[in-house]
């Protein structure tokens, strides 16, 4: 495990919320109290994107490394749900930028903690474009200046100070497959991947998901019958993201048609890439784990539990000192595995024990006959290289390890993208 852990929130989010398991992992002895730094941005922000923020986390990885004589130290990073876009657009642009000046290229993340990561975004991304989010973080803005008795004490960062704001390119970003993050799966996951064992730089980060499992339990009022809310109550979601779409363990089929011929490239990341590597570019298994006790939120803070009492000024958020309970937050025991990875073959031991906490997830839902999901997105292209946003799709599910059809499916589709 590396010394140094970076920790950054998601959308609308703070360093604040990761305080009892920032204090977890320093009870637990994984890392020091000065050694661990939380990654803040103005996801608020409506004039700013996924590149400003990958600047921002660039520039403090660089001043980090400045404090370190500019040594080469590598970092973990604990993201959550938007962070995961966050930092996966830095580590892709900082790869782009090294290429282009032809520096010596690096992966300055060791260890990479997913926890409900949108890594393809999130049905709530509409919503919260709306007036209605507007006006709650409005009235959030308004009452931690009135809590707060001067400047230093406001919890709030700069950027998200300004009324009625709600983040709207970060939102259009988070829209599920939106070009952004289909632009970014291409390349860190499917070209230019740093999460495999054989990296140009001759090093790799591990990447690890841990995927809250069920929708947020509101039974105080009947919120799924209100329209705009029913995203929330979306089976096969955590109340935010679809789980499907957390894992980073995707294949890309890529169909090109001529008149008379076609052809079919397949999981081209797996497969030897001319002479510079020696094996496949991507791990064939990412870690990637279902906590079923878990929605969107409540897998950083122990599902929300009451007993934390958040501050009310800067000062309070910096003497706060309470943590999760060692023994209740349960994906514990599997980062403290993951943090002793340090070859390809401990991490796909690492893989084996996500995959049981997953598959245990699958049996759950298959005894009610809830259902499993998987999650596809489509981009066609013409033969001058512009979109098509409106065609047909036939396609058949058929049942594992056989040649049984099991469903099959014709739609039209509208505006993939």
């Amino acid at each position: 495990m590396a010394d140094y852990l970076f920790i950054v929130p998601g959308y609308s989010d703070e360093d604040f919320s990761f305080l009892p398991l920032r204090n977890l992992l320093v009870n637990q002895n994984l890392y020091k109290l000065n050694k661990i730094k939380s990654i803040e941005y103005a996801s608020l922000d409506d004039q700013v994107d996924f590149p400003d923020f990958a600047d921002k986390l660039d520039w403090e990885y660089e001043q980090f490394l400045k404090d370190h004589d500019g040594s080469n130290v590598r970092i973990d990073i604990l993201a959550h749900s938007t962070g995961s876009l966050v930092v996966r657009s830095w580590l892709y642009l900082r790869r782009k930028r090294q290429q282009a000046k032809g520096q010596k290229l690096d992966v300055p993340v060791e260890h990479l903690f997913l926890f409900a990561p949108a890594n393809f975004g999130s049905d709530l991304a509409c919503i919260g474009r709306s007036s209605l989010n507007a006006a709650r973080v409005t009235l959030m803005r308004i009452k931690d200046k009135w809590q707060a008795k001067d400047e230093s004490e406001r919890m709030t960062l700069d950027g998200n100070r300004d009324l009625f704001e709600t983040g709207r390119k970060v939102l259009q970003g988070l829209e599920p497959a939106s070009p952004i993050q289909w632009n970014l799966s291409v390349g860190d996951l499917h070209c230019e991947t740093y999460f495999g064992p054989n990296d140009q730089s001759g090093q790799c980060c591990y990447p690890f998901v841990f995927s809250a499992g069920k929708p947020k339990d509101i039974n105080a009022i009947n919120w799924e019958k209100i329209h705009f809310m029913k995203p929330l109550f979306k089976d096969g979601t955590d109340n935010t993201i679809r789980i499907a779409g957390t894992s980073l363990n995707t294949r890309m089929v890529t169909l090109r048609s001529q008149k008379g011929q076609s052809n079919i490239e397949w999981d081209s990341e797996l497969i030897t890439q001319g002479n510079k590597l020696t094996g496949p570019r991507k791990f064939q298994d990412i870690p990637f784990a279902i906590y079923q006790d878990y929605d969107h939120c409540g897998i950083i803070n122990g599902n929300n539990d009451k007993r934390f009492k958040k501050p009310r000024t800067a000062e309070g958020r910096r003497e706060w000192d309470e943590s999760l309970p060692a023994k209740e937050w349960l994906p514990l025991d599997h980062l403290k595995d993951a943090l002793r990875v340090k070859t390809e073959e401990e991490y796909q031991k690492v893989a084996k024990v996500f995959e049981e906490i997953t598959d245990d997830y699958i049996d759950s839902r298959q005894a009610p006959k809830k259902g499993v999901f998987q999650q596809f997105f489509f981009k066609a292209i013409d033969d001058t290289g512009q979109d098509v946003i409106d065609f047909d799709i036939d396609f058949e599910v058929r049942e594992k390890n056989t040649n049984k059809q099991a469903v099959k499916e014709t739609g039209k589709l509208h505006e993939i993208m």
